[in-house]
């Protein structure tokens, strides 16, 4: 199984997901936070988003999608990195129910 530890991420990049999935799981009810994208792939180059799959326990409407990403915007600024969350319930994702 591939883990942040084991990809080739700049270690800003890799802080960046961390503090971001630690704060989401805290505040939110969120199941689980996948790096997906260009960073996951190794493609990026310097102004490459972090692109996030955030799997959350239940539907959750665009107010508290809202604070999902005020909750993480210390981890934008503090990092210097830009957060593009794909927030998703984990039974839609799972059932193959979302399509993007």
């Amino acid at each position: 199984m591939r883990t942040l530890d084991n990809l080739d991420l700049k270690e800003n990049d890799r802080q960046a997901v961390r503090e971001a999935a630690a704060i989401l799981r805290a505040r939110f009810p969120v199941q689980r936070v996948v790096l997906f994208g260009s960073k996951a792939r190794g493609s990026d180059d310097d102004q490459s988003d972090i692109d996030l799959l955030v799997l959350t326990s239940r539907a959750v409407e665009q107010s508290e999608k809202d604070r999902m990403t005020d909750a993480v915007f210390g981890v934008e600024l503090q990092r210097a990195v830009v957060l593009n969350k794909l927030i998703v319930p984990l039974e839609q994702w799972e059932q193959g129910l979302y399509r993007v």
